[in-house]
């Protein structure tokens, strides 16, 4: 990935957003600039130039973007066949 990649601006577009407060959204389309967040919602205006990502079927989880965590590997601690780690 190169510098200019990075700081482009970004479109995810279609996917099923929950956000940081536990809110569902379908069909979000997500815009980042300049490695932020700047616009999240339904149907927004995809700015001039964007690269676009199609997430249509996909999740979008803005919090756990590169977070370092185990959410999902054990469902239950104590059975061995749940645990996934």
């Amino acid at each position: 990935m190169t510098l200019g990649y990075l700081l482009s601006t970004i479109a995810l577009v279609g996917g099923t957003l929950w956000s940081g407060h536990a809110e569902r959204l379908e069909g979000a389309t997500v815009i980042i600039e300049n490695n932020q967040i700047i616009a999240i919602g339904k149907d927004l205006p995809i700015p001039t130039g964007a690269t676009v990502k199609t997430c249509h079927g996909l999740v979008i989880t803005p919090a756990f973007i590169d977070s370092y965590t185990q959410l999902g590997l054990v469902e239950v601690s104590g059975v061995k066949s749940s645990n996934d780690t």
